[in-house]
């Protein structure tokens, strides 16, 4: 085992500090109902099973959770057997999802060892990263706390007694304001370098302090996020950029030097395009307000496009977009610079030309010649709607956001009339044929 592991530290003869009812906020009117289902059978079932993570966190702090994650002493087999709408997922580590109605997915992971560190290039890896991995290999609600990334996130809520448990001081620094790693910082980027991104995530997303032993190391050991997956990495800042926090969460990257590994050209002009007043902080302010605040459900596509629509230029307004570019090359041109760093999946760049490529062609149209019913049937509507929506400035922008809204309500009408037709002639065509009074057919 190595001397770097996890399993170094200790967690021999360590009593939680269990905060009762009075002394915690958490309510069980706030936890989401088909997770309580979950939790009261498996304990019913004589299993231990706890709301962990990051819901638990959220809870405490007065937010909504965006998942609500249960751990178990059950075994995957187990819970499988004890609900029917459930599937065992998972390679290197077994766990179980549990579905409801509208698509809904509560995970629930059976409590996890300490593990053994797997070296770069084994063949148990996907990728060359350095990463911590013990394959199935079980363990206590203790050493599951124990392996997390963060103390915010190692805390458990006991619905058999409506207390939390909290074996890594959790609960202190949640109440203080600190984000800490647990165990030695330096062993725990190295054994997954993508904490790094999540420390700095959550002190961003909850204006935290990162504990300063914990973030010194940060600093130093930044290049460890090189060894992590590049698709993994993209994988996790497609999250932020949907989190509605996205503008604090690059200026936090900026500043612990991590944005340079992936997203170097918000760097450009040292800085000035995450700052107040620049046009792509204030599109990236917009689309956080509208996730946020009003649940938006905004495309990858329309994100990454508003970023690499409003970079490259120091000054750049959205009064100037409409001429920024003088053709198709200039724009494609401008796109294949884009994201060198990041590895934005081939399908994904070619939905963002399309994109770009159609709000190019129609801000310079005469849009008295664009019929609604054409635009209603383009795959990239929807997604115009929104580009549209976050950065239109000039008179035909939002002629244009116009067109596209009623093109979009004109092609729903459409689609909803043909529904219509379809069931009615499934219902002509299920109706039962009489039996004719033909000469066969006459009653003796």
């Amino acid at each position: 085992m190595s001397s770097d592991s996890t399993s170094q530290i200790s967690t021999d003869a360590l009593e939680p500090r269990v905060y009762s009812r009075e002394e915690h906020s958490i309510s069980r009117r706030n936890i989401d109902s088909d997770a309580l289902k979950i939790l009261y059978r498996l304990v019913r079932s004589g299993y231990r099973a706890y709301l962990v993570g990051g819901g638990v966190r959220d809870l405490l702090l007065g937010i909504k959770p965006k998942d609500f994650d249960i751990g178990t002493d059950a075994r995957p087999n187990q819970i499988r057997s004890l609900f029917r709408n459930s599937r065992v997922i998972g390679r290197r580590f077994r766990l179980v999802h549990i579905f409801f109605h509208g698509n809904k997915i509560i995970e629930v992971a059976t409590f996890r060892a300490l593990g053994e560190e797997i070296e770069p290039n084994s063949d148990e890896q996907d990728s060359s990263e350095r990463i911590v991995r013990s394959e199935n290999v079980y363990g206590n609600e203790q050493t599951d706390a124990f392996r997390r990334d963060l103390t915010i996130n190692a805390l458990f809520y006991d619905i058999s007694t409506f207390s939390v448990i909290d074996y890594v001081g959790g609960v202190e620094d949640l109440r203080n304001g600190i984000v800490r790693v647990i165990g030695d910082p330096l062993v725990r980027f190295r054994e997954d370098p993508v904490r790094l991104m999540r420390t700095v995530r959550h002190a961003a997303r909850t204006a935290f302090t990162i504990e300063p032993a914990t973030r010194e190391s940060l600093i130093l050991n930044r290049e460890l996020i090189t060894q992590s997956a590049p698709m993994r990495l993209y994988e996790e800042i497609r999250k932020d950029l949907h989190s509605g926090s996205s503008l604090k969460i690059l200026r936090a990257f900026a500043d612990n030097h991590l944005l340079e590994y992936f997203l170097p050209e918000l760097l450009e002009y040292k800085g000035a395009l995450l700052e107040d007043g620049h046009a792509l902080a204030e599109c990236l302010a917009k689309i956080d307000h509208k996730i946020k605040n009003e649940g938006a459900e905004i495309s990858t596509t329309v994100i990454l496009s508003v970023i690499a629509l409003l970079s490259g230029q120091k000054d750049l307004t959205l009064a100037d977009l409409g001429t920024r570019f003088n053709s198709h090359d200039e724009l494609e041109d401008h796109l294949h610079q884009c994201f060198l760093a990041l590895s934005v999946p081939k399908k994904e760049r070619e939905r963002i030309m399309m994109l770009l490529s159609a709000w190019q062609d129609l801000i310079n149209m005469d849009l008295a010649r664009v019929k609604t019913s054409a635009l209603a049937r383009k795959p990239y509507l929807r997604d115009l709607i929104d580009l549209l929506d976050v950065i239109a400035w000039t008179d035909e922008e939002h002629t244009l956001l116009k067109l596209a809204r009623s093109s979009a309500r004109a092609g729903q009408s459409d689609r909803s009339e043909r529904r219509d037709r379809r069931g009615e002639e499934r219902q002509r065509s299920a109706r039962p044929r009489g039996r004719g009074r033909g000469p066969n057919n006459r009653m003796m």
